[in-house]
């Protein structure tokens, strides 16, 4: 990875007969060709990196916190890139432990953020997200072609897997519910990208400009 990159993570922590996911996006800036033009700049978003846990009923999530330590040290920007994951149901248990690893130094050097995903149709401040944002603002980049996946990244194929089949439904309570669609499918993945996404889009500070 190269210098001066915009880059923020997406962690989704599953539960224990589910994937943990982890991702993280590039925020690139679109060229303006008109030197007059003053409207607000529009970025696009490229995933540079993924990685999803295997299924292990005793791998808790003091393993996989420490596991991904030692992926951000491994990989280049990535310990100045900010870290947002779902505390949401089980999830809770898991801050003291992220805090702990940040503390420690092993864990990013900014704060990680523990992010509560509602049902709500509006997010609100303090850590909390609706998932109908998550997934709107989503859509919104593969429909507008801003969102690119780096094809040589171990979970690509899996991440475009998971794409294809997720899906928004009505439950039985007649909310909506969004998840993937079929049966043994899983959405770790696509939740991680999500997350990082949302968040992205409101970093500050200097971006790379979009390959043209």
């Amino acid at each position: 990875m190269s210098e001066h990159m915009n880059l923020t993570g997406g962690l989704d922590l599953g539960e224990r007969f589910d994937h943990t996911a982890f991702a993280v996006v590039e925020k690139l800036e679109q060229p303006q060709y008109d030197p007059f033009d003053d409207s607000p700049p529009v970025y696009s978003f490229n995933v540079v990196d993924l990685y999803r846990w295997p299924i292990h009923p005793w791998v808790g999530y003091r393993k996989i916190v420490d596991q991904l330590g030692k992926r951000l040290h491994r990989l280049e920007n990535l310990m100045e890139a900010p870290l947002y994951y779902d505390c949401t149901g089980p999830g809770r248990m898991a801050i003291p432990i992220v805090t702990n690893a940040w503390q420690a130094g092993t864990l990013g050097y900014s704060k990680p953020h523990a992010i509560t995903v509602t049902g709500a149709r509006i997010s609100t401040k303090g850590g909390h997200v609706a998932k109908l944002d998550l997934v709107t603002f989503a859509s919104r980049l593969i429909d507008e072609k801003r969102l690119k996946i780096h094809g040589d990244l171990e979970f690509t194929a899996v991440l475009r897997n998971e794409l294809e089949h997720y899906e928004m439904r009505p439950s039985k309570s007649g909310d909506t519910v969004y998840e993937a669609g079929r049966q043994g499918k899983h959405d770790d993945l696509v939740f991680a990208v999500m997350l990082a996404l949302f968040y992205a889009q409101r970093t500050q500070g200097p971006c790379r400009p979009a390959a043209t």
